[in-house]
């Protein structure tokens, strides 16, 4: 499955390097906003010019990375009424999709490294203090942020089975998933009630925790941890809610 989905998202050549040309214009309205913001201040919060164009783009690529998955294919299945065929294959249902989705996130990652070092290296001509081991650490806190994201949108496709309606859902996900992880801006400059709000919501660990490891801002044994914990806690809920969704599900009429 993970090779059936890299090989179609290459078929449509076209859509792919039109998807590369317009995320090479967000990131340079994205570098010329907040080079125009940085204008008369030196910081926002704890983030200088070059840290917050640097966040906010890396932001913008996991972001986009997490928009798709599992979750939005499922719940397109439960309201058609395609899952009751699902259901009675030779596999599990949730097992195949994220096999799919893997291929997808393959091909985008690939595309979005390219896109990100040319402009680091020719935009914003700025010095990250990177490391190799910072690199590691934050490929490995962002990928299992993406399955917790993954695992996370499956709670929300399941959904479906109580409603006719699968549009509002993602409306839904997309705001929360957007404010609560920092993918709109560092959870770090909003008020203090807020970030205390965050610590004890998953999303901040799939998006600003990865991030912040590469920036030197936490450390990779305080977030890793965490993210296991969430994990943990997901995939028992999501257990649970998953054998009690199937018995919604009616074979005869749809």
């Amino acid at each position: 499955m993970v090779n059936v989905s890299v090989q179609t998202e290459f078929t449509y050549r076209a859509t792919h390097w039109s998807s590369v040309f317009g995320l090479f214009l967000k990131m340079f309205v994205v570098y010329y906003f907040w080079t125009a913001v940085f204008t008369n201040m030196e910081y926002i919060g704890d983030f200088q010019e070059y840290q917050m164009i640097f966040y906010v783009i890396l932001a913008m690529i996991l972001n986009q990375l997490n928009a798709f998955g599992v979750g939005r294919t499922l719940s397109l299945m439960i309201a058609r009424g395609e899952i009751a065929v699902e259901l009675v294959k030779p596999y599990f249902i949730i097992g195949k999709l994220m096999s799919y989705n893997i291929g997808q996130k393959i091909v985008e990652v690939a595309k979005d490294a390219l896109v990100l070092l040319v402009v680091l290296v020719i935009l914003v001509r700025v010095t990250i203090p990177l490391t190799p081991i910072k690199l590691l650490f934050f490929c490995i806190s962002s990928l299992v942020g993406m399955l917790l994201m993954q695992l996370i949108d499956i709670f929300f496709s399941i959904i479906a089975f109580w409603t006719t309606n699968t549009w509002g859902i993602w409306i839904l996900r997309n705001s929360i998933v957007a404010v609560f992880s920092g993918a709109l801006l560092p959870i770090s400059i909003y008020p203090s009630w807020f970030r205390v709000l965050c610590r004890f919501l998953p999303f901040k660990t799939i998006i600003y925790d990865p991030i912040s490891v590469l920036l030197g801002a936490e450390f990779i044994g305080y977030v890793l941890p965490i993210q296991l914990i969430w994990l943990i806690v997901v995939v028992t809920g999501l257990f649970f809610c998953w054998r009690r969704a199937l018995r919604r599900v009616v074979v005869y009429g749809g």
